[in-house]
């Protein structure tokens, strides 16, 4: 039954949507728009929203994890002290640019990224708002 409804929201769509959108068996690749957005145009606001010590996503992540997995140059406080005695940070790799170069983490990993970013908008309205392009 599912085939019908996507059969019939194509109709519906008809002369709304070109047929090369319309048609299409599989859905739209959304990384090249995250890689843009999150890891590039708003690097500096994502490191803010996610560095902060106070920030919301830090009650379901674990520091050490998210840190593993940002944009680079993005830094995060993990809570903990180094060996050498040194202030607990970690800074996403310099090498790694975004999916095309090896995103840190899987696609569902990710997820969880992008749920911290929007966890802590969420829990901040009005702090950020978006870049105009």
């Amino acid at each position: 039954h599912h085939g019908r409804a996507k059969d019939g929201l194509r109709q519906a769509m008809s002369g709304l949507l070109p047929p090369v959108i319309r048609d299409r068996a599989t859905p739209t690749d959304q990384r090249p728009l995250y890689q843009r957005g999150v890891f590039e145009r708003e690097r500096d606001a994502v490191g803010v929203l996610l560095g902060a010590g106070e920030a919301r996503w830090r009650d379901y992540v674990r520091p050490e994890w998210l840190a593993a997995r940002v944009p680079r140059g993005v830094t995060i406080d993990t809570g903990r002290t180094g060996p050498s005695g040194a202030e607990g940070r970690r800074t996403a790799p310099a090498g790694v640019t975004g999916f095309s170069a090896g995103l840190p983490g899987t696609e569902r990993e990710q997820a969880v990224v992008w749920r911290a970013i929007s966890a802590s908008l969420w829990a901040e309205p009005g702090r950020f708002h978006a870049t105009e392009y």
